[in-house]
C-alpha cells in the first residue's frame, strides 16, 4: 500500500511538472517534493524506529543550499539513536533526488502525530530562499514493548496446552477401543 502511495505521489508530481513546463527556452525553476516516512513497519516503544526523508527535484535546474530541518523529535518523548534530523546539501541536481535517514527511539507508547519536515533552498537568479514542507506519515501507533512481545512471541505454552488437549481427545476413544478388543469378541463378552 505504501509503495502504491509513493508511486501515485511520483506520477502526480511528474504530471504537475509537465503541466507547468515553461514555454520559452529557459529551463524550469527547481521544484522540490519532500516525503517523510517511517521505514520501520511496526514502531514499538523502547525499540529503534527508522525515519527517511526523500527529497525529489522535479524542476529543470539545480536546487542549491538545500537544508532539511526536522525538529519533530522532542527529547522528552524520543531518544536519537543514530544520525541527526537536520542536514544540508550543496546541490540537488535537476530531476535528481536525495535521501536522509536517521534513527530515533520512542520513550512512550501510544498514538503520535509526526510533524512535517521543513526544507529551504535557493533558486538560481533569486536572492531569497524558498521554503517547502514534507508530507506527513499520518498518525503512528507506537505499540508497547510488552504488547508487541505478546503478539509476536512463539507461544510455546499455548501450543503445549493445545497438544495435550489434542492427545486427551484422542486417548479416550483409543482406551475404549482397546477395552472392547480385550473384553469382547464379535460383540459378545468373553468368558473368563
Amino acid at each position: 500500500m505504501r509503495n502504491l502511495l509513493v508511486a501515485f505521489f511520483l506520477v502526480a508530481a511528474a504530471c504537475v511538472a509537465r503541466g507547468q513546463a515553461p514555454t520559452d527556452a529557459e529551463p524550469a525553476a527547481p521544484q522540490l517534493l519532500v516525503q517523510k516516512t517511517f521505514l520501520t513497519k511496526e514502531p514499538v516503544a523502547l525499540k529503534d524506529t527508522d525515519i527517511i526523508v526523500r527529497i525529489f527535484n522535479i524542476g529543470g535546474t539545480d536546487a542549491t543550499d538545500v537544508e532539511l530541518f526536522d525538529d519533530d523529535w522532542s527529547e522528552s518523548n524520543f531518544t536519537r539513536v543514530q544520525g541527526i534530523a537536520s542536514h544540508k546539501w550543496d546541490v540537488i541536481p535537476a530531476q535528481g533526488s536525495v535521501n536522509h535517514t536517521y534513527v530515533v527511539r520512542s520513550n512512550f507508547d501510544g498514538i503520535y502525530s509526526p510533524l512535517r519536515a521543513h526544507i529551504t533552498y535557493r533558486q538560481p537568479g533569486l536572492a531569497g530562499v524558498t521554503k517547502v514542507v514534507s508530507s506527513t506519515p499520518g498518525y503512528v501507533l507506537f505499540e508497547s514493548f510488552r504488547d508487541f512481545e505478546r503478539r509476536t512471541a512463539t507461544h510455546w505454552r499455548e501450543w503445549g496446552i493445545f497438544f495435550l488437549l489434542s492427545l486427551a481427545s484422542l486417548a479416550l476413544p483409543t482406551l475404549v477401543y482397546a477395552y472392547y478388543q480385550l473384553n469382547f469378541e464379535k460383540g459378545v463378552k468373553k468368558e473368563k
